[in-house]
């Protein structure tokens, strides 16, 4: 029996309430049927529990639309099509920062759970 095995055995009866009601034999026997798991799989175990509560791709979403908003070379290269094509060039500025905002709209609307007062196309 190693001690990580007794460490493990009597944390699970502790956070369970049982520790105070079990017998020395009890708490012996139930530590030595205890197996361990592996640290490796007992951190997949754990994450793959906690997992379950977040929600991974609105974390990157959200990460990722704010950076968006605050490319400058985005705004640039948005700059630089609208210029190319038959837009007047007092527009262009104007334009390209509605497209940016537009975009970069969307993380407030999803990181706050979606109510911002409109629809997504698939549920209209």
């Amino acid at each position: 029996m190693t001690d990580e095995q007794i460490k493990e055995g009597l944390a699970e009866l502790r956070e369970s309430g049982h520790l105070a009601t079990k017998s020395p034999e009890e708490i012996f026997e139930h530590i030595r049927q205890k197996n361990l798991l592996p640290r490796s799989k007992r951190f997949e175990l754990r994450a793959a529990e906690v997992s379950k509560k977040v929600r991974l791709v609105s974390l990157v979403q959200a990460r990722t639309l704010a950076a968006i908003g605050e490319d400058d070379s985005l705004k640039q290269s948005v700059t630089e099509i609208l210029a190319a094509s038959d837009i007047a060039d007092d527009r262009i500025d104007l334009l390209a920062d509605r497209l940016i905002n537009a975009v970069t709209q969307r993380r407030h609307s999803t990181h706050d759970g979606g109510n911002d007062g409109h629809r997504s196309p698939r549920t209209q």
